[in-house]
């Protein structure tokens, strides 16, 4: 047996006070860099199962629909989003998935939808009294399929 500390080989190294998991490559695990473009919101992220790096791109009929409180239709894949948490209310993208068959951690709720169509608006991609025609269009369709 030795004297002092026996577990002094599983001592944390503290790396500008981040902690153990400071560095480059767990900056790339569960990270989502997100940022309006023109057609939409562009997604870069990183497979969690075989670290395969993605660009998805959402385009903004999508986006605007998801603002609404509809679940949308993914129009390249022609099939609806589905429901990540339905507590909360979270929406996942179609094409979230990795072709490992991994979820990319790409979903939000209709809130944060309105907040990158609002982003949209701002960088003059999208014209405010479409995106509220749209609204309203969504809405009225969605008259009769609210949840209770």
């Amino acid at each position: 047996m030795t004297q002092g500390n026996d577990f002094e080989d599983d001592q944390h190294v503290i790396v500008n006070q981040q902690g153990v998991l400071a560095g480059g490559a767990f900056d790339e695990v569960e990270k989502v860099r997100e940022k309006p473009t023109r057609l939409g919101y562009e997604f870069q992220c990183t497979c969690n199962g075989c670290a395969r790096p993605a660009k998805i791109l959402i385009p903004w009929d999508e986006l605007i629909t998801a603002s609404a409180g509809a679940i949308p239709l993914d129009q390249a894949q022609n099939r609806p989003w589905s429901m990540q948490n339905t507590k909360e209310g979270a929406f996942m993208f179609p094409a979230a998935f990795c072709p490992c068959g991994v979820q990319y951690p790409i979903a939000f709720t209709p809130d944060k939808a309105a907040r990158m169509v609002d982003k949209g608006i701002n960088m003059r991609a999208l014209d405010p009294q479409q995106v509220h025609q749209q609204v309203l269009f969504v809405k009225q369709q969605m008259q009769g399929y609210q949840r209770r």
